[in-house]
């Protein structure tokens, strides 16, 4: 009787491995199947997991990435399994703390597109924004950037791009924040904040212990 239910279990387990081909994030990206796993084959997102941590002026900004695996979207047409890179920020200046969004990190939450910051694309090297640093071979990371703090306006939004490198042994990112759109407000109207709290621009980020 066990042996009959030991070939049951594998039967449903094989059915159920059959109903989700695992696929890779980069080479598949244009097939879309039902159910399919986009994965993280080449572990693009494994380099930029940890903390990672800015400097400029009385300006301070740490990052946190987290690797989320074989995240449904449901609401996908159709519905897919994907692989997410997630991240929190600490946005200070002068020591004090403008924007804290690392609680989002323990969060209990199931909706990838609830954190702050979450990967929308792996970018290769012809990939916008241009890269002419980038090795033949090297590929980036891009993730929808928001502020919390300033969700009072429509149209304001962001991309943030990610690049691994290591300089004299140390391990860095190489980060630009880009402004993909702009404040939409009514003529003779003054919005009260025309960007985010973090300025846009490029980024030297060092990996923190």
């Amino acid at each position: 009787m066990s042996k009959i239910f030991s070939l049951v279990i594998l039967f449903i387990g094989l059915c159920g491995n059959a109903q989700t081909p695992v696929l890779s994030m980069v080479d598949d990206r244009d097939s879309r199947i039902s159910h399919a796993y986009y994965k993280d084959t080449n572990n693009d997102f494994d380099k930029f997991i940890g903390t990672w941590k800015s400097t400029f002026g009385d300006h301070e900004i740490t990052f946190t990435f987290q690797k989320k695996p074989m995240q449904l979207l449901a609401n996908h047409r159709p519905p897919i399994y994907e692989d997410f890179l997630v991240g929190g920020y600490i946005y200070r200046v002068n020591d004090t703390v403008i924007v804290n969004t690392m609680g989002q990190l323990s969060s209990p939450s199931t909706n990838i597109f609830e954190f702050n910051i979450f990967s929308i694309d792996i970018l290769r090297t012809f990939s916008v924004p241009a890269c002419n640093e980038c090795a033949a071979n090297e590929r980036r990371v891009s993730m929808e950037f928001t502020d919390p703090t300033r969700t009072e306006v429509q149209g304001l939004s962001a991309t943030l791009v990610l690049r691994y490198v290591v300089e004299n042994g140390v391990e860095k990112i190489k980060a630009k924040l880009i402004q993909t759109g702009n404040v939409i407000y009514d003529l003779g109207t003054t919005p009260p904040y025309y960007s985010f709290n973090v300025p846009f621009g490029d980024y030297i980020l060092v990996k923190q212990p």
